[in-house]
């Protein structure tokens, strides 16, 4: 798939679909903001773990330097945040992504820890954009190895999500 990204210095750098964007973009103290209109997100992988950007969130400037993977997905569009106050809300929703995030880790069982990201991006984005996100990068959200959410993924794939949905009632 070829990605439709559109950027140009102080303006707003756009995405359509799954696809990986240049590290580049996010290097140096810019700092962005993924506009809350946004159906999509955005996986930033570090060195030693990845992070989940959802619609609202800032991105890049000093809290993201040691980025070495960009994968959009869905409708993305990111800007400079426009005054402090989208700033701090901006700082705000990524830490809130970030404690949704740490919830889930907590879960000890890796089928429900797989399961509660599954759903938790199926209500946000849907199966298919779920599908396009890459296996690995999925397990690297909530430090499952590729096999285990691979296997979770196929159930969702196949329409049988029952054992994931009984194991988030658990």
């Amino acid at each position: 798939m070829t990605p439709d990204i559109r950027f140009h210095p102080g303006a707003a750098i756009q995405s359509q679909g799954p696809t990986w964007l240049t590290v580049e973009l996010f290097q140096g103290n810019k700092l962005y903001r993924l506009k809350p209109s946004c159906d999509g997100g955005i996986i930033l992988q570090k060195r030693f773990y990845t992070e989940l950007i959802c619609p609202g969130s800032v991105l890049g400037g000093t809290i993201d330097t040691a980025i070495t993977g960009v994968f959009a997905f869905g409708s993305t569009c990111m800007s400079e945040p426009d005054d402090p106050l989208e700033r701090q809300q901006a700082f705000q929703c990524r830490l809130n992504q970030s404690n949704r995030l740490k919830h889930l880790m907590q879960e000890q069982s890796e089928f429900k820890r797989a399961c509660l990201l599954l759903q938790q991006l199926q209500d946000w984005i849907g199966i298919s954009e779920i599908c396009a996100i890459p296996a690995e990068l999925l397990g690297q959200l909530i430090g499952l190895p590729l096999k285990r959410i691979e296997a979770v993924r196929s159930l969702f794939l196949d329409g049988k999500a029952r054992p994931c949905e009984e194991a988030c009632k658990l």
